[in-house]
């Protein structure tokens, strides 16, 4: 069922990559993102990491262009003009840059440095999982 409440979310790199590269629970919650529900939120610099991540596990050419034009068509792009430095590994910051950018709901991810913070600003820091569960109820 389609909610009328709209959610945006932000999807950590790791996540993004092994739902192209294995499938999986990662896999269903980027099968989401078609929905009229959630919003992918993105940045030029995720983006870039994620596509380059996809290079190197040597995914096909047309893999990797049909990711490249759901990014481009699909995800709200913002540029992140304050990075807060909260994380553990600070290489994770952007992403909590890019959460409050654009008032992020979620930030789906898989990394323990980010999940211990569980919530940042008004954004809430969920597993792949626990995302799927929120989005089934």
């Amino acid at each position: 069922m389609i909610s009328l409440i709209k959610r945006r979310v932000v999807i950590d790199t790791n996540v993004f990559v092994s739902g192209v590269v294995f499938g999986g629970i990662p896999d269903n919650v980027l099968k989401l993102l078609k929905r009229s529900d959630v919003e992918l939120l993105m940045s030029d610099l995720l983006a870039e990491e994620i596509l380059t991540q996809l290079i190197q596990f040597h995914v096909s050419s047309l893999t990797y262009a049909m990711v490249a034009h759901e990014i481009r068509v699909r995800a709200h792009r913002l540029i992140p003009r304050i990075t807060p430095h909260q994380s553990r590994d600070p290489k994770d910051d952007m992403l909590l840059a890019l959460c409050m950018a654009g008032s992020a709901d979620y930030l789906i991810t898989g990394d323990k440095d980010l999940l211990v913070l569980r919530k940042f600003e008004k954004t809430h820091i969920i597993t792949p999982k626990q995302f799927l569960k929120i989005m089934r109820s």
